[in-house]
C-alpha cells in the first residue's frame, strides 16, 4: 500500500565541489550522480540497520518504510527471529552497490508510483544494464515487487532508447532468475524482436543457456508463418513483463 503523505522526497542536481558539504541526510545515487535528499517525517523515527556484503557495510533505513515494501524483511525484522529482537539484518550476499540503488528508490518518489512515467526515467539511460539486471534481482528475492517493475520499465526504456544488444548478459540473467521470471520473458522478446542485433556474434558463443534458447524457439513458432519479429512496443507493452 503506498505511504501516507507525510514521506516527502526529492532529486536535485548539485555541483560535486559541494559534496563535502552534504548533511547526513542527503545522499549520492550512484547510477546518476543525482542527490537525494530525503526529508521524513517523525513519524518514521525507528531505524534498523541493514548490514551488505561481505565488508559488512551498514546502512540505517526507517523500519517503516522498508517493511512497507518488502515483505522479506517485514517477516525478519517484525518476527520472533534474532533479526527482529536486534532489529538487525545481515545480506552478506548482496552487493553494496545495488542495496544503495534500492535504498535510494526507497526514498525517492518515484518509490510510490506503480507505473513511472518515460520522463522520470529519462535520468537512467546511461546506467549499465547489468546493473539493472542485478537491481530487478534483488527485488525479486527481497519480494519488492514495486521495485521490480519499476527496473523492469527502466530496462525497456533504456534498451529502447539504445538499442542495445543484451547477448553477454543472457547467461547471467538466467543463472540468477526462476523459470517463469517476467526478466527472462523479456530477453526472449527481446530476442524475438530485434534479430538483426549481432545475437550471434563469436563474442558472445556460450552465453546462451539450453532453456534459453529452447524458450526463443518455442516463442518463435507461436508467431506462425508471420515472421519472427513482434508487432508490439516493448514500452508500450510494458505492463505485461509487471509482477
Amino acid at each position: 500500500m503506498p505511504l501516507d503523505s507525510d514521506l516527502q522526497a526529492r532529486a536535485t542536481q548539485a555541483d560535486t565541489s559541494s559534496r563535502s558539504n552534504m548533511p547526513s541526510h542527503m545522499y549520492v545515487n550512484p547510477f546518476t550522480g543525482l542527490y537525494l535528499l530525503t526529508q521524513v517525517s517523525n513519524s518514521f523515527n525507528g531505524l534498523v540497520e541493514v548490514i551488505v556484503g561481505p565488508q559488512k557495510q551498514v546502512f540505517r533505513l526507517h523500519k517503516e518504510i522498508l517493511c512497507n515494501f518488502s515483505s522479506y524483511f517485514r517477516a525478519a525484522l517484525e518476527g520472533s527471529f534474532a533479526e527482529g529482537l536486534t532489529q538487525k539484518i545481515e545480506l552478506p550476499e548482496d552487493d553494496v552497490t545495488v542495496f544503495e540503488c534500492f535504498r535510494m528508490w526507497l526514498y525517492s518518489p518515484i518509490s510510490q508510483k506503480s507505473v513511472p512515467s518515460a520522463s522520470e526515467l529519462y535520468r537512467y539511460i546511461d546506467v549499465p544494464l547489468k546493473s539493472l539486471f542485478d537491481l530487478y534481482v534483488f527485488a525479486d528475492i527481497r519480494d519488492i515487487p514495486l521495485l521490480q517493475n519499476f527496473t523492469m520499465d527502466t530496462i525497456i526504456w533504456v534498451t529502447g532508447r539504445t538499442v542495445t544488444c543484451i547477448g553477454s548478459l543472457i547467461h547471467h540473467v538466467y543463472g540468477r532468475t526462476t523459470p517463469k521470471s517476467p526478466l527472462r520473458k523479456l530477453l526472449v522478446d527481446w530476442w524475438i524482436k530485434f534479430p538483426h542485433l549481432t545475437w550471434l556474434e563469436e563474442q558472445y558463443y556460450g552465453n546462451y543457456s539450453k532453456r534459453f534458447l529452447f524458450e526463443v524457439a518455442l516463442a518463435q513458432s507461436k508467431l506462425g508463418p508471420q515472421g519472427s519479429k513482434m508487432d508490439h512496443d516493448l514500452w508500450e507493452a510494458r505492463t505485461d513483463y509487471h509482477v
